[in-house]
């Protein structure tokens, strides 16, 4: 039987819930092949890479199938798991999608923090890194600071490898002070802070980070919300490093331990309970990017009404797919 890793635990729970709520007929239904019809806002014709979702293996299908109905042709799986710990069932997964599914290993603390321990992970990266997984994520269970000097062994064989580094850098004035210190000192390593480093909502002090680290990125994922409380600042932050940003949805799609218990989390937000909440979710993420309308719906139900950015084109096209090719080596989607 499989270890009860966290990331086990956490998706056990999700899937609970949603049993418990009664979600997983309305979600078998919402979860079919033929996923179309979301689209209501038309917006521009740029196809699109998203670099932060997790998704089991068994519903990796119904992932692509659902990202393909928003011009979303490349998925990034950050939920990969460790050497002999899940990520050869995902890689083999994303091979049934050539070029388009990435998947990212996954940092295990378990026994942290000795020589034993990071040889141990050292071990686990080089050999995920040729199984095919091209990046790092840490997972938020991973307690220890990543700016600590235990974990410096880990991150000389992150920068040896030459893979990107997905994290979720934490809130306040500690955790701003830790990434800095991080990212600072592995000036080799290509850092990707998660929901816009978690300061969406202060785009000025975002980016004065950005302009001091070259070697940090940020995803959108989960932080419409925050962005658009100062729709100017955010315009501002976004026209300057949009070099530097990359799209995320922050979606979960969770198998349960029976066929039809299939759940997608909608980033920090409840399961999906219906075809509207999807289309909702797709449709005010490509408003607020895209467009200047006032009063558009926030992603998730109880998200509060946001004004539209309506980014320059060529920014948009940097966010929406230049980025992550430049940093993660996707090629040119639309042609295959």
């Amino acid at each position: 039987m499989a270890a009860m890793t966290p990331r086990r635990a956490w998706s056990a729970a999700i899937v609970l819930a949603v049993v418990l709520l009664g979600v997983a007929v309305g979600v078998g239904t919402l979860l079919e092949p033929h996923t179309r019809d979301f689209d209501r806002f038309v917006g521009l014709a740029i196809w699109k890479i998203d670099v932060h979702e997790r998704i089991d293996p068994e519903v990796l299908g119904y992932a692509v199938n659902v990202a393909s109905s928003q011009g979303i042709l490349g998925i990034v799986n950050l939920g990969g798991g460790h050497a002999g710990g899940g990520l050869e069932r995902h890689v083999e997964a994303a091979a049934r999608f050539p070029g388009r599914v990435l998947v990212f290993m996954e940092l295990d603390e378990r026994g942290c923090c000795d020589a034993a321990w990071a040889d141990r992970e050292n071990a686990r990266l080089v050999t995920g890194r040729a199984l095919g997984a091209r990046g790092l994520h840490v997972p938020p269970t991973v307690s220890v600071p990543l700016d600590s000097p235990l974990l410096d062994p880990v991150w000389q064989t992150v920068a040896g490898l030459e893979i990107p580094v997905a994290f979720l850098p934490g809130t306040g004035p500690d955790a701003r002070e830790r990434m800095m210190g991080l990212v600072t000192r592995h000036p080799r390593i290509s850092f990707l802070a998660l929901r816009m480093a978690e300061m969406g909502g202060n785009p000025a002090a975002l980016g004065a980070l950005l302009s001091k680290l070259p070697n940090l990125h940020v995803d959108t994922g989960s932080s419409i919300p925050d962005m658009g409380r100062d729709v100017a600042a955010t315009r501002e932050l976004l026209a300057a490093h949009s070099d530097r940003v990359l799209l995320g949805t922050d979606l979960v799609w969770l198998q349960g331990p029976r066929p039809d218990q299939r759940a997608l989390v909608l980033g920090q937000g409840p399961p999906v309970r219906s075809r509207e909440a999807l289309s909702r979710f797709f449709d005010s993420t490509w408003r607020f990017l895209e467009s200047r309308d006032e009063a558009i719906p926030g992603p998730v139900t109880g998200d509060r009404d946001v004004a539209g950015l309506g980014l320059p084109r060529d920014a948009l096209k940097r966010i929406y797919q230049g980025n992550a090719r430049r940093l993660l080596g996707f090629g040119d989607l639309e042609a295959l």
